[in-house]
């Protein structure tokens, strides 16, 4: 025989509204939270926009380049052979220095050395200069700014009637203490007993004389002398 279904009973506590069924565990009612504790917003957990985290391109996080504890590039020491470099360039530098200083007062030694022996040489009071000239007898040998005169020059009669008395076989060497080219330039002056002059012959060389070199030096005279001459003097044109 069916049994009709059994009615709950209200003395107890199951098929009360809000109590559990038979088979089901009891369900307390849960207590609110304490003011001042987290609460979930109204609604729920909203997911952000794009259906919740995207990770970063490329799967996540990476590892720097070289990965964790790499030594970074910055702040290292500049390798051995750098400072070789700047140190060989900072040597080239200081010799060129050295070099150019040196070779300048070198140069202004040297140009203050000739100048000296070029004001020397044309000094007028120097020895054979214009303002002092030397007395040679015909034939003599001599000396005038570091070229040797030989002996054995002579003077010749004039050629024509145009012309004067001349010095003949005149022969130079360049002697000179700086082996510098030597151009010549000489005058022979004949004078009398009493001083006076009587007539003029001018001997030059064909350029510079170089150094160990001879050259006959070419004189005129447009003049005949005057008088009988009793002794010669010779000395720079300059």
């Amino acid at each position: 025989m069916t049994q009709p279904p059994q009615q709950p009973d209200e003395n107890t506590p199951y098929g009360q509204p809000g109590q559990p069924q038979p088979g089901q565990q009891p369900q307390w009612p849960v207590a609110p939270p304490p003011p001042g504790q987290y609460s979930p917003p109204p609604g729920g957990y909203t997911p952000p926009p794009g259906g919740g985290y995207n990770p970063p391109p490329g799967g996540g996080y990476g590892a720097p380049p070289g990965g964790y504890g790499a030594p970074s590039p910055y702040g290292q020491k500049p390798s051995g052979g750098s400072g070789k470099v700047i140190a060989i360039v900072v040597g080239v530098i200081v010799l060129l220095v050295l070099l150019v200083c040196g070779g300048a007062v070198g140069l202004i030694i040297w140009g203050a050395n000739t100048v000296d022996d070029a004001l020397d040489e044309f000094d007028p009071d120097r020895v054979g200069g214009s303002n002092n000239p030397i007395t040679v007898a015909v034939g003599e040998d001599f000396e005038i700014d570091g070229v040797e005169y030989a002996d054995g020059w002579s003077v010749a009669p004039p050629v024509d009637e145009y012309s004067g008395e001349t010095i003949s076989g005149l022969k130079g060497t360049n002697d000179r203490d700086d082996e510098s080219g030597e151009s010549v330039y000489l005058n022979f002056t004949f004078l009398d007993s009493s001083d006076t002059e009587v007539g003029e012959v001018n001997c030059t060389s064909s350029g510079d004389i170089s150094y160990g070199n001879t050259e006959e030096l070419s004189c005129t005279n447009y003049s005949k002398l005057t008088g009988a001459y009793d002794h010669i003097e010779v000395a720079a044109s300059y």
